[in-house]
């Protein structure tokens, strides 16, 4: 599966109450609608081997780890706002590497679930085609991811962000990875936004202006939504 997540399936995620089980950690953002779907897709789990990419400061992994054994894959090097530090999580097991790297301190074929929040849009479009590589080698056979993606949508020109929807599109055409569910998003071309996508709001985007103001211009014309990615190693 690959599509853009929805008001009501955020909606209806909320209606469930399930997210009243994740600590609070910030002002509610896109993370927090991210969060739910990763959430929504992984908290039954129990006694099963997941690991989290680009971590950081996890919300769900400190809710995960009470029935699993839990990995948080970081360097908590402080990029793209990450943490600048460890952070440690009772129960959570740190693991200093980079999804791409094939980092040696990943083993082959070790876990059952990998899943991220807001970390994908970061990897460089030439190294998506590693990170993807990477986390099929360290899942088992038959394991499952899910990823939630940041996205810029805007009115025109969404060449950046059909490029990279495209890269990933290619995970289940290379035959990586089963597809749960529609895959193709490009088909008619260009990506273009819809009233009916879960969005990131006005005031958080002026903070993000601050943070991040190189990007405050793509900010003023486009809307930021995520892109969920389910699949399951072949």
């Amino acid at each position: 599966m690959l599509k853009f997540v929805t008001k009501e399936e955020y909606w209806d995620i909320e209606d469930s109450e399930i997210i009243k089980l994740l600590p609070t950690k910030f002002q509610w953002h896109l993370k927090s609608i991210q969060d739910g779907m990763a959430f929504n897709f992984l908290h039954q789990l129990k006694g099963k081997v997941i690991g989290e990419t680009g971590g950081g400061d996890s919300r769900i992994l400190e809710y995960l780890c009470k029935t699993n054994q839990t990995y948080n894959i970081d360097y908590f090097k402080g990029k793209d706002g990450g943490p600048d530090g460890e952070i440690n999580i009772n129960k959570v097991t740190n693991i200093l590497a980079h999804l791409g790297e094939f980092s040696p301190n990943l083993k082959d074929n070790f876990f059952d679930y990998l899943f991220s929040v807001s970390v994908i849009e970061h990897v460089e479009y030439h190294d998506i085609d590693d990170y993807f590589k990477d986390c099929h080698r360290i899942l088992k056979p038959g394991g499952k991811m899910i990823h939630l993606i940041d996205a810029y949508i805007e009115e025109d020109d969404n060449s950046y962000i059909t490029a990279r929807i495209k890269k990933y599109e290619n995970i289940f055409e290379s035959g990586l990875f089963e597809p749960e569910g529609d895959y193709k998003l490009t088909d008619n071309g260009q990506v273009k936004f819809r009233c009916e996508y879960a969005s990131n709001p006005d005031n958080m985007m002026q903070l993000w202006n601050k943070s991040a103001p190189n990007l405050r211009a793509k900010r003023a014309v486009g809307q930021s939504v995520t892109l969920m990615l389910k699949a399951t190693k072949k």
